[in-house]
């Protein structure tokens, strides 16, 4: 039995909560993409998934079912995630719940990322609460659904902790990672590019040397380009060539129109 101070030492221990809210979510994972909210998405994600693994593995061409006569190739966010759900169902065979399983992992793995980055720029003390309170926020359901959100949103926390690691450091792995990381996960989400703001704050802070910031200046632009290139011409020949989207990609001009009366 675990005495009193013993348990003390583990509830204060960021490691438990995730691990412990980790096991709660494991509950029903194996269950079909059929929930309260965001089948269809759940389901749409397992489609692609599906579809490299049964007509064409190419990660450019993502493809549905619902497509009628045309191919069912479909402009959508890059496919990473439901790719990596298709190497898992060459591993393991299909199985309708993978996707569940590999976003838990990789938000969990996100949430002890924020939780250390937020440890080195406060203390453990706001790194603690601030954690409890995204882990039992939103995140909660949508870090087992099979969509790429909270997935998205983990890959650029990690890369930020390692921007981080960089600008203290000066070690260009850091910085490498640091654009692996944010870079994929943008492409799999662009709202994730939001998280990306924070990086405006290293600037203005003198202590940090002038020849780190232009390091992490020419990785950024590098990282904007890729995005761009895919969102905003790759995604637009997908549609224009197969006549099929996930969304409407708009300019922005239009969506500043769609916005302003809401």
């Amino acid at each position: 039995m675990l005495n009193k101070n013993q348990l003390k030492v583990i509830v204060t221990d960021f490691r438990f909560w995730i691990l412990l809210f980790f096991l709660i979510r494991l509950i029903g994972i194996t269950n079909p993409p059929l929930e309260i909210g965001h089948n269809w998405r759940q389901s749409l994600t397992n489609m692609i998934a599906r579809n490299f693994l049964e007509v064409d593995a190419n990660i450019l061409y993502p493809r549905i079912d619902m497509a009628g006569e045309n191919t069912g190739i479909i402009g959508s966010e890059f496919p990473f995630f439901n790719y990596l759900i298709y190497l898992s169902y060459k591993v393991f065979g299909f199985s309708n719940w993978i996707g569940r399983l590999i976003n838990l992992i990789v938000s969990s793995i996100g949430i002890c990322f924020f939780y250390s980055l937020l440890k080195k720029l406060f203390n453990k003390r706001v790194a603690f609460n601030s954690g409890i309170i995204l882990l039992s926020s939103i995140w909660f359901a949508f870090s087992r659904k099979i969509m790429p959100d909270t997935f998205s949103v983990s890959l650029v926390i990690i890369g930020l902790y390692f921007c981080y690691c960089y600008l203290k450091s000066g070690s260009v792995i850091n910085l490498i990672v640091f654009f692996v990381f944010s870079t994929l996960g943008v492409l799999c989400k662009i709202p994730a590019l939001s998280l990306l703001s924070l990086l405006a704050i290293p600037f203005i802070i003198k202590e940090i040397p002038g020849n780190r910031k232009v390091m992490l200046s020419i990785v950024l632009s590098v990282s904007f380009l890729i995005i761009c290139l895919w969102y905003f011409y790759w995604v637009p020949y997908l549609l224009k060539t197969y006549h099929y989207q996930l969304y409407f990609p708009k300019s922005l001009v239009e969506g500043v129109k769609e916005i302003a009366p809401l």
